[in-house]
């Protein structure tokens, strides 16, 4: 029951982990195209005005003396520093299943210095589209191929794409001659106010997904989260839409068999204030998540479970050791030992011990 309640809580502290990874300025549905069946973004200027994110930056400085000297390796191997000049990607692609896409980076950069550094990578070749160059590379892995092309249409973009033909049509929507998502497409709607990170998949059921043959998956139409903090209160918001109303209703069943079993077990507070958080409803086809706290709260489970797993990892390494001590000890040295006696036993490996 403890472990279903940690899941839990570890699951919702995790959501804002990987915001604390991911990084871009507020999402602007106008520079995806109107044809994309996928958009991800991550607001890194929202992450770093984020309490989460304050105190985790904190915590790590104060761990890692040396964080600043790496830093600033990486701004003068790049010309950027990541921690201001970096202000938001979004990623988003017109195909579902296909290793493609294009990702829009909202950065200031020294657009001199990454492609000097670029143009050491073998097979660079340069386009010319109406004012732009466009700089690519190809890699062949057995019967396939991969390209990567890449242009600068602001002093403050990048847009990386999968080959050309990508790119091309990403600059035309950027510069208005192509559609942007809007209106009532499948991809569009409201961006909540301090989003962090989103994701939006529309067109599943009807994909060739190769890569997933989970019956769950190919019985759904659409997905979408988001998730960030606004005014002290961190957010977690999602919504998948299911091909009929049953299935729809049994994913409620699930969610809310969790969310009943985590609240038997109780808790400290911070943990229950968490749990709390979490409402889920059925509409039609759609099933809701919807979570919400207190961003000193999540801070504090961060925390408390942070110290758990060190605390875990320390008794697993002095049980390693005491392991590996009474492995050397055992049987004394090899030419004392009886004729009779059973060889030693070899230390355990770690990696092997399961």
């Amino acid at each position: 029951m403890r472990c279903l309640r940690v899941g839990l809580v570890a699951s919702l502290a995790a959501v804002l982990g990987f915001a604390i990874q991911a990084g871009a300025a507020p999402l602007d549905l106008k520079q995806v195209s109107a044809e994309a069946q996928w958009i991800g973004h991550v607001d890194f200027d929202a992450v770093r005005a984020s309490t989460v994110v304050k105190k985790a930056v904190d915590k790590a400085k104060e761990r890692h003396k040396d964080a600043e000297q790496h830093l600033a390796m990486v701004r003068g191997m790049i010309g950027m520093d990541p921690t201001t000049d970096l202000h938001g990607i979004t990623l988003y692609g017109t195909q579902l299943g296909k290793p493609s896409g294009v990702a829009i980076v909202h950065a200031k950069v020294d657009q001199k210095r990454l492609l000097g550094l670029a143009q050491a990578l073998p097979n660079r070749e340069t386009t010319k589209y109406g004012q732009y160059e466009i700089s690519s590379w190809t890699r062949n892995r057995g019967k396939h191929s991969h390209t990567l092309s890449v242009a600068f249409p602001r002093e403050d973009l990048l847009v990386v794409a999968s080959g050309v033909e990508q790119l091309t049509k990403a600059l035309d929507v950027l510069d208005g001659k192509a559609a942007g998502t809007g209106g009532d497409a499948p991809l569009a709607g409201n961006v909540p106010p301090g989003t962090t990170v989103l994701f939006r998949v529309a067109g599943i059921a009807g994909a060739n997904l190769d890569c997933c043959k989970s019956p769950v998956v190919k019985q759904a139409e659409a997905f979408r989260f988001v998730t960030g903090e606004h005014e002290g209160q961190s957010f977690f918001r999602a919504r998948v839409t299911m091909t009929n109303s049953e299935i729809a209703g049994q994913l409620n069943q699930v969610v809310e068999g969790g969310h009943a079993l985590a609240k038997l077990h109780g808790g400290n507070e911070s943990e229950t204030k968490l749990v709390n958080g979490l409402r889920e409803h059925v509409e039609g086809n759609s099933l809701t998540v919807l979570w919400s706290a207190s961003a000193g709260d999540v801070w504090n489970v961060i925390e408390q479970h942070a110290k758990h797993f060190e605390e875990m990892r320390a008794k697993m390494r002095q049980r390693m050791g005491q392991r590996g001590e009474t492995g050397r000890h055992r049987g004394g040295p090899r030419g004392q030992r009886g004729r009779g006696e059973a060889p030693a036993k070899k230390a355990a490996n770690p990696e092997e011990d399961f």
